[in-house]
């Protein structure tokens, strides 16, 4: 028995080409598993199957053939590693020339950058509720201070989800 592939790395979108020979099994199948769903194929005792690897969760995939042979379970497996690429390049820190005001200058910078990119990949309804979390809080510091304002700020918030529902 036997099970090959002819790549053991491949980016997202290539093919790989598998092949198996397991002589004399029954019930012979293809699993496929990228680390977020398993994919079963039910296969002859031999062939190749040509697949297209997609994203993985853990920068492998795993191909599995099962069967039954004289009553028996058998397993056979297969890595192959999967170069994911970055969705943008990793920034590094490269410190400041300059001391003090400089360097802080740069720490903000470089902190406002790294929110800019979050806030650009995160989906819409976490967005909503980001900003809902933070009028929220907004409001409960306020009314610390201002125990009446907290109805205006209410009112405010109220407004504020009136108005994002019916500009769609």
């Amino acid at each position: 028995m036997r099970l090959k592939s002819n790549k053991k790395s491949a980016k997202v979108g290539e093919s790989v080409m598998l092949e198996w020979d397991c002589p004399g099994s029954a019930n012979t199948q293809m699993i496929i598993d990228n680390g977020y769903s398993k994919t079963a194929i039910d296969v002859s005792q031999s062939g190749s199957q040509t697949i297209i690897i997609g994203s993985s969760h853990d920068d492998v995939t795993k191909v599995y053939v099962k069967g039954l042979k004289d009553g028996k379970g058998y397993t056979l497996s297969k890595d192959i590693n999967v170069d994911i690429p970055k969705a943008k390049a990793e920034r590094t820190w490269t410190g400041s020339s300059g001391k003090g005001k400089s360097r802080f200058i740069d720490g903000i910078k470089s902190t406002w950058s790294g929110l800019k990119y979050g806030w650009s990949i995160m989906p819409q309804q976490k967005k909503l509720a980001y900003i809902i979390m933070q009028m929220i809080m907004l409001t409960l510091i306020i009314a610390l201070f201002f125990p009446k304002a907290i109805l205006w700020c209410l009112m405010g918030i109220v407004c504020y989800l009136l108005w994002y529902s019916y500009k769609k």
